[in-house]
């Protein structure tokens, strides 16, 4: 899984949470790394639509040139947190 996630080293982060390859967020690291290095595909995504978008939908529409992407798939956190093989080994302040 390092080899896979020290391949992306170096690329711009993604306001768009799009899945390509061109720029990339902190849960779609995780998630790709983990699934490129040949395990069973990691959590489960999901869709913009699915989260709680509407107290960000100004800021999503100026992101997104004023369109609103409800069926974009994305992985979150919480979803690669879900996944029942991940075990929590430290927990800080919460």
């Amino acid at each position: 899984m390092d080899i896979e996630a020290r391949a992306m080293t170096g690329r711009p982060y993604d306001i768009h949470y799009a899945l390509d390859d061109g720029a990339i967020y902190c849960s779609e690291l995780i998630w790709k790394a983990w699934n490129r290095s040949g395990g069973t595909p990691l959590g489960s995504l999901t869709t913009l639509g699915a989260l709680d978008w509407r107290p960000h939908e100004a800021v999503i529409r100026r992101i997104e040139n004023g369109g609103l992407p409800l069926d974009r798939p994305m992985i979150t956190p919480v979803e690669v947190t879900r996944d029942p093989r991940l075990t929590e080994v430290v927990r800080h302040g919460i």
